[in-house]
């Protein structure tokens, strides 16, 4: 995917869950992927995201993302989080950050 130059993954036997996480030298490039209409349903999964870099890992470990302030990144085109009580930010065409959780899955 474009943009990403690093990532990675970590996780344990103990676990069932890992926590996968990139580095974005071009986040542009990366969300137009992302909100590209060829993009796979993987890609469309919710994942949370930095300024520079981004994290899909299990809902415990999401919450203390929250609270050190990075955000989901929906990028499902027509997808409006609900806005009252949540921070949204619109960050291109398809692609919007928020803080409000994704559905359960």
């Amino acid at each position: 995917m474009g943009g990403i130059d690093g990532a990675g993954s970590c996780g344990t036997e103990e676990v069932t869950y890992g926590t996968d996480f990139f580095r974005a030298s071009d986040m542009r490039s990366f969300l137009r992927g992302r909100a590209s209409p060829d993009a796979d349903e993987r890609r469309k999964r919710p994942m949370m995201i930095g300024r520079d870099f981004g994290v899909q890992t299990d809902q415990v470990c999401e919450k203390k993302l929250l609270e050190a302030g990075l955000l989901y990144l929906y990028c499902v085109p027509g997808y409006e989080p609900p806005e009252e009580g949540h921070t949204v930010v619109r960050l291109q065409e398809g692609c919007v950050a928020t803080d409000y959780p994704p559905p359960a899955m």
